[in-house]
């Protein structure tokens, strides 16, 4: 790895601030979320993470061969709809030498927007620890492996939503509407159906 990248990548993870409010924002068995179609209040279900494991992007990936974590999350409560669930990812971006200061302010708040969740969901300062110290694609590799370990079986309050595929997803023939994590709150904060 060239000098310029390491010196970029060494110590960027170690100066974003989890964003605290990260995430914030019909198909066969989506997870309902309107009211009228009998999803809990505000769409919010107790669920938890299986089948987690970390990846690496295809090499038609915009970064080829990057490192992001896939999990499963199913439903705990309301228990009409246990253990039904859907996948979801923690891609963290890899800064850049060659950003300009545009893509920079991008990497760094989609950065920060991951973080938070991970401290929503593993409790303060979880993602700081878990990603402060990775200097290139290889220890990011190895602090996602770490994450696994402690974010399988981990419960959290998730608000749910649907998403439509956009023209590129169509494109590779995802056609339905899928489940998306829109925010998370710790576990503590579920209040029952």
């Amino acid at each position: 790895m060239a000098k310029a990248t390491k010196s970029v990548i060494e110590s960027f993870y170690s100066t974003i601030t989890p964003d605290a409010n990260a995430g914030a924002s019909e198909g066969p068995r989506l997870l309902p979320v309107k009211a009228s179609d009998g999803a809990p209040r505000k769409a919010l279900y107790l669920m938890e993470f299986h089948n987690l494991e970390v990846k690496r992007s295809g090499p038609n990936a915009a970064t080829p061969n990057f490192p992001y974590i896939n999990a499963r999350l199913a439903v705990v409560e309301p228990d009409c709809f246990e253990n039904r669930g859907f996948f979801t990812m923690f891609y963290i971006p890899m800064p850049k030498a060659d950003a300009d200061a545009k893509e920079q302010a991008r990497i760094t708040a989609n950065t920060a927007r991951v973080m938070g969740q991970i401290d929503r969901i593993l409790g303060e300062g979880a993602a700081l620890e878990a990603l402060g110290e990775v200097e290139d694609v290889e220890s990011l590799a190895d602090a996602l492996s770490d994450l696994v370990a402690d974010l399988e079986g981990e419960r959290a309050v998730v608000e749910v939503g649907v998403q439509k595929p956009n023209e590129k997803q169509i494109a590779l023939g995802y056609t339905e509407p899928k489940n998306v994590v829109k925010q998370y709150f710790g576990a503590d904060t579920w209040e029952g159906e």
